[in-house]
């Protein structure tokens, strides 16, 4: 009689970041999302992106990071996707401008295919999760850029008092009788 193994069989898992902790996103829902990322893309591509496009890109971003934290897969990309971003929100507040460079506008693409692949492979409380750190941190950093909007324009508003007050008079134009004189 041949003895038996009593021990329990040991099945492969996933890695931590791939194992589904919870439901995946539906089909629609990856499919809406695809969609809203896409177009808001094609609208600064158009010129017809606004800050607020830009800042709601910035919070979308930062949830996928946080994402691809989870996973441990597409940090590097969509760490170039938030530097693309980030430069184009720096040159909004240069120049007023929502537009990318060709670069940019690569980067921006490629960045878009990383987070539609995070999109099927997340699980929906992981994603849940992320976004709503997302949207806390951007209300964070966007408050502390309004503070720091405010203090440049009043840092600005009395450099220009100041500069006005320290300002030689001109002197006056001389008049007939001093020329005579």
């Amino acid at each position: 009689m041949r003895k038996r193994c009593r021990r329990r069989p040991i099945t492969a898992r996933p890695p931590i970041g791939l194992r589904c902790l919870g439901p995946k996103l539906e089909a629609d829902q990856i499919t809406a999302l695809a969609i809203a990322h896409h177009t808001h893309v094609d609208l600064i591509v158009k010129g017809k992106g606004t800050p607020e496009l830009l800042w709601e890109m910035a919070g979308s971003a930062l949830g996928w990071s946080r994402c691809a934290e989870v996973l441990g897969m597409g940090e590097a990309e969509i760490a170039a996707d938030l530097e693309t971003i980030a430069a184009v929100l720096k040159r909004w507040e240069r120049t007023g401008r929502v537009g990318y460079t060709g670069l940019e506008l690569q980067q921006a693409r490629a960045g878009l295919e990383v987070v539609d692949q995070l999109a099927r492979l997340v699980d929906l409380p992981t994603a849940l999760a992320g976004m709503n750190w997302a949207e806390e941190e951007i209300t964070r950093r966007r408050n502390a850029w309004a503070r720091h909007l405010k203090m440049a324009a009043a840092t600005n508003v009395q450099n220009n008092a100041t500069a006005g007050s320290l300002q030689t008079p001109a002197p006056p134009a001389p008049t007939t009788e001093a020329r005579a004189a």
